[in-house]
């Protein structure tokens, strides 16, 4: 509820809005386990301030920590496609890809 309420007030300061909603959605994600609820306020932030990479890279955590690492990966592309390259959505990439590999080498079948 917090989060959606320092959204309503976005235009009266955006930054503040925006920092404050992603350390809300944060705390959620974090010491909560409320991934729903952390993803809708990244969501929020992001239909905001859409070419702000923060809450992507954040986003990606949380899509990842609700087992849709395909997913995470899948926007930080799209973001990349659209934005152009940041360092640290770079290094969620490579994360995600590894996460990726693990979970593909944990479902194959024992080689002989």
């Amino acid at each position: 509820q917090s989060g959606k309420l320092v959204m309503a007030d976005y235009d009266q300061d955006p930054k503040l809005a925006y920092e404050n909603t992603l350390a809300l959605a944060g705390i959620l994600l974090n010491s909560y386990a409320e991934y729903d609820r952390a993803e809708g306020l990244y969501r929020l932030a992001m239909g905001r301030n859409p070419g702000q990479w923060d809450a992507y890279y954040e986003m990606a955590a949380t899509l990842q920590a609700k087992g849709q690492p395909q997913q995470a990966l899948e926007m930080l592309e799209q973001y990349r496609h659209q934005y152009g390259e940041v360092e640290e959505l770079k290094k969620a990439e490579d994360i995600l890809h590894r996460a990726l590999n693990r979970n593909a080498d944990a479902g194959a079948p024992a080689q002989p």
